[in-house]
Order: C-alpha cells, then structure tokens, then sequence
C-alpha cells in the first residue's frame, strides 16, 4: 500500500544542512517580486525536502515542521496551517488502515496467496507470477508491509526446499531470487492501481482538492488511470525477472516437486475453514471497493448526491467495529477487531506525512511563492509537454530511491503544478506521472520497506536488485508516461 524508508541512525550532515538552508535564506535579502512570507517559506521547504531525503529524524517527524515554523516566520496562521493536518483525504486513509486491520488480524490475506500458491502448478515461473498478482492485488488495499511480509512466509518454505533438493546455496538459488525480486516490486506496483494503495496518490487527491485547483480526484478515475500501468508492468516485470535475468525459473530440471506442492497443501490445511469472522470483514472490505468504484453512481440517487470517498471509508471503518465476529467467545473477541488492533496497526507516521506535505502545499498556494516559481520557471516552455513529462519523470524514479515516496511528492507536486499552469497545461498531466513514479523505486534496499524485506533474506543482494531494478525503473517510466500522455486527457478532459 504504502512506502516509507527504513531510516539510518541520526543523519547529522543532513541535519545541519538543513537549518544552514533556512538560515541562509533568513539572512540574505529576499528576491524581487517575493514577499518576506514567501522567502521565509521557500526556506522552510527546503529545510524539510532536504530531512525528508537525509532522515536524520523520522520523515513523520519533519511534517510537524509547518505547526512550529509556519506561524512563527509570519507565513500562514496555526489555524492555516493546522487545517490540512484533518483534510477528508487523512480520513479516506484512515478508514481503510482500519478495514485493511481486520482483514489481516483474521489471516484472510494469507488464505489468499496460500490458496494462489496450491493452483500455480509445477512451474517456477508460473507461481512467482501467480505470487506477483496475488501481492499487486493485496497491496492496493492493504499495506504493502504486510502484503510482503505474508509473501515471505508463504515462500520461504518453497525456496528452501528447492534448494536442498538441487544443492544450491541461497546465492545460487536463482528462483529465489526472483521470487523474492518479484514480490517486492509487485507490493510497490499494485499499491499505485488504488488512491488508498500509497499515500503520494492520496496527498496528489488532497492537494488538487484545494481552492488553487479544485479538481476532485474520484477513486473510479484514478483507478481508470492507474489499473492499466500496473497491469502492463506486473507481466513486464515477471518477464524481466524469469525470461531476461533469472532463466533457472523456466528450467524443466527446476520443476516444482510433490515435497514443495504437499508442504503449501498442508499449510492451507491447517488454517482450516474458512471462518465466520473471514468472510465478514470480506464482505465489508468488498463493501467499501465497491462503494469507492461505483461512487459516480450512487451519487445520482437522491439522499446519496452528497457521498464521498472519505464517508465510505468511515463508514466501513464504524462497521468493522461493529460487526460480531461469529467465533467462539472463549476463544476470541466478540467483534471482528477492537480499538487496540485498529490502534497497533494504523501507520500513524504516514497520516502525520501526508498532513504535513498538505500543509506546505497549502502555503505555497496562500503566499506569492507560487507565482514568483512559475515566474522563474517559464522559461522552459519551449520543451515539449511529452519530453518535459519524461524529463520530470525520469528525475522523480531517481529521488525516489533514496528519500520516502510520500516526502518525494510532497517536495515536487506543488512546483510542478505551478509550472502546469505556468505552460498552460493540465496540472494533472504533469503531477500525475510524476505521483505514481515516487511509488516506483526498484533499486535499493532502502527504497521502500518491501525492498528492506527481501534483502534481509540471503537471495537477494545489492548489485542484483540495483541491475533488475534499474532496468524495471526504466520500464516503469516509460509505462507511466506514455499512459498518462495517452489516458489522461480523456479521463480528466
């Protein structure tokens, strides 16, 4: 669902690099045409951009930055600056952390990719694919973290019965590898299809909600949009990993055993049936997609022209406390989750993110900032929409690598919205692409926590993710951008 570094102990270089920006621009003479607000806020921006990609303290934390510096350089007042931290975007979120909970804490996500794995057949290619598009579909609703980690479980067993059968050690164990390649890419491009599968597409809805843009990013559309790129690159990928790189997958000597095929049976076995609690909070996860893609409709009846996506993500948020569970009560909670589970697994930090890369966005639309940057960046109009898009593109795959994607569409969105109206284009044909690439980071262990995961095992190393991975942030790119180019104007005329 969503990607978040994992952080390196206390930065310092990035730490005073970043109060050296702030100061620097307190003590030098604003430009022309810049108020002192808008100065005093570009160095604010920069000071947090250069936290978020340095981490010396959590990102989460850096968001807090505005609720301090905002109201006290005279750039918004709190009340300003506080009012994006509660946009109905964080509540869209929200909702769907809690929905996602209860699909988790009943084990419903692990039935899924062990039910998946038993019908993949004998072929090593055919169950990392089958494994792939398990995880791309779990990771546009639930987070990405736990799509993974239930990855893991489920194929780690595989991988190291295939490797005592052939004597392989786990560095030449090439299946493995690419399982566990192919599950981490696959958590990060299923996460883009949803407005709830990563928060950059979320803090994108939020942002172009605002009275600078007003543009309502409905989860149908953005799901018209998005569905398409994930499913050209989770077959692109698979093909990258088992045809280009790891061609011990479509080996006949590497079939799948009975040993491999019974050790899944059995462990689906002993889930047992299906329960009551299972299939409820199915129903009610089903409940609230189908609320989402179908919202268009709804809206046309009558006491319903006023629902939103935020209101149905509550709503199926109140009734997953609601619902009894169906299970024996000596054994289990009477409701299908309870506040301390929703609470434990509620990523916090990422609410706290997306308020604060809203916050920031937000000041840079109520100060003259937004003008003097369109100013100073219409001098590359004479680019080509189609190049430009590329260009931004390609700059975004390689921030993302090494700062948090939600802290990269934080820092880039609002400049390049600016410079959309600047050109006279769409503001969407140029944040959009640039949004759903800050999800794609393929190279680096550090990019996203799925990538964290994987190498923590011993298939996966530096110089193998960062070759596979180059060549699929390429693809990725050139997927996202030609589809956009083609899609947007005729969904968002």
């Amino acid at each position: 669902m969503h990607h978040e570094n994992s952080y390196q102990p206390l930065n310092t270089f990035g730490f005073f690099l970043g109060f050296i920006a702030l100061f620097i621009i307190l003590i030098l003479p604003r430009p022309e045409g810049l108020s002192l607000s808008g100065w005093h806020l570009l160095g604010t921006a920069l000071l947090m951009a250069i936290w978020w990609v340095t981490a010396p303290v959590h990102i989460s934390i850096t968001a807090l930055i505005p609720l301090i510096a905002f109201p006290l350089l005279g750039i918004t007042s709190i009340k300003q600056t506080a009012t994006p931290y509660g946009h109905p975007v964080a509540f869209l979120l929200l909702g769907s952390f809690i929905v996602a909970s209860a699909l988790k804490k009943w084990n419903l996500h692990k039935r899924v990719a062990l039910v998946v794995a038993t019908k993949s057949g004998k072929s090593p290619d055919k169950l990392i694919l089958g494994l792939m598009i398990t995880v791309a579909a779990l990771s546009m609703w639930i987070s990405n973290t736990a799509s993974t980690v239930i990855m893991l479980t489920v194929s780690q067993s595989i991988i190291e019965i295939i490797g005592k059968e052939h004597q392989l050690k786990p560095e030449e164990n090439h299946i493995g590898t690419a399982l566990m390649l192919g599950i981490a890419y696959a958590a990060s491009i299923g996460g883009i299809s949803t407005l709830v599968g990563t928060p950059p597409n979320a803090f994108l809805a939020g942002f172009l909600d605002s009275p600078a843009y007003q543009i309502d990013l409905s989860f149908s559309h953005w799901m018209l949009l998005a569905m398409p790129i994930t499913i050209t690159l989770i077959p692109l990928s698979w093909v990258v990993l088992t045809r280009v790189f790891f061609r011990d997958c479509i080996n006949p000597k590497y079939q799948l055993s009975e040993k491999v095929q019974s050790t899944l049976k059995k462990e689906l076995k002993s889930m047992g049936p299906i329960t009551s609690a299972e299939r409820r909070a199915a129903f009610i996860f089903l409940l609230v997609a189908v609320g989402w893609i179908c919202r268009p409709l709804l809206q046309k009846i009558n006491f319903l022209h006023a629902i939103n996506d935020p209101t149905i993500s509550i709503l199926g948020a109140v009734l997953i406390f609601m619902i009894p569970s169906g299970m024996d009560k000596n054994k289990y909670p009477a409701q299908l989750i309870t506040w301390q589970d929703a609470q434990e697994s509620i990523p916090w930090g990422t609410l706290l993110l997306l308020g604060g890369g809203l916050s920031l966005a937000n000041a840079v639309s109520a100060t003259d900032l937004s003008n003097w940057l369109g100013a100073n960046l219409a001098a590359i109009d004479h680019i080509p929409t189609s190049s430009l898009i590329f260009i931004l593109s390609v700059c975004t795959s390689f921030v993302t690598e090494l700062s948090s994607n939600t802290a990269t569409a934080a820092s880039l969105v609002p400049i390049i919205a600016v410079l959309a109206k600047e050109i006279g284009e769409n503001p969407l044909i140029l944040t959009i692409p640039v949004t759903i690439t800050a999800s794609c980071a393929f190279m680096l262990p550090v990019s996203t926590v799925p990538n964290a995961l994987i190498f923590s095992t011993p298939y996966v190393n530096t110089k193998v993710m960062a070759k596979t991975g180059f060549i699929i942030n390429l693809c990725a790119v050139f997927i996202i951008c030609t589809t956009c180019i083609w899609l947007v104007p005729i969904i968002f005329p």
